[in-house]
């Protein structure tokens, strides 16, 4: 982040934005190649109340994630982490076939899930966007 390229990207994304970059350095659990190779990448951020709650919310997410593979549409493995240098800051990559397909996962685990967000809300705050995965052919 310290370095002239990234301030010229950065500085490249004004004019296409109306409010403040924020930028997450998220150290992942996993490569997440699966889930940005999705049609639908869900980026889910969870910033943690405190500090001690994160030992909490690493048993959560793992319990939920252990069912992913048995969600249809669902591109396995996910892949979640720390934000670094902000380890507050936790975020969480789905990849899915389409936002149909992720709802209708959603609808069909909604017991087992909504008990796991019952627990992770008194944890963390919870802010989930969906989008269409831009194909950058990284290599990893």
């Amino acid at each position: 982040m310290n370095c002239d390229s990234y301030t010229a990207v950065m500085e490249s994304l004004k004019p296409t934005i109306s409010g403040p970059v924020e930028t997450l350095h998220i150290k992942c659990n996993t490569l997440p190649t699966t889930v940005f190779e999705a049609p639908i990448t869900e980026v889910n951020v969870f910033k943690l109340k405190e500090a001690q709650n994160l030992d909490a919310f690493v048993k959560i997410v793992g319990d939920a994630d252990q069912i992913m593979h048995l969600l249809k549409g669902c591109r396995t493995p996910t892949s979640w982490g720390e934000s670094l240098p902000t380890p507050l800051i936790v975020s969480g990559l789905i990849g899915w076939d389409s936002i149909e397909v992720s709802n209708g996962a959603i609808d069909l685990c909604s017991c087992y899930i909504a008990q796991r967000v019952r627990s992770l809300y008194r944890t963390v705050h919870l802010s989930a966007r969906m989008s269409r995965s831009a194909r950058l052919g990284l290599k990893v």
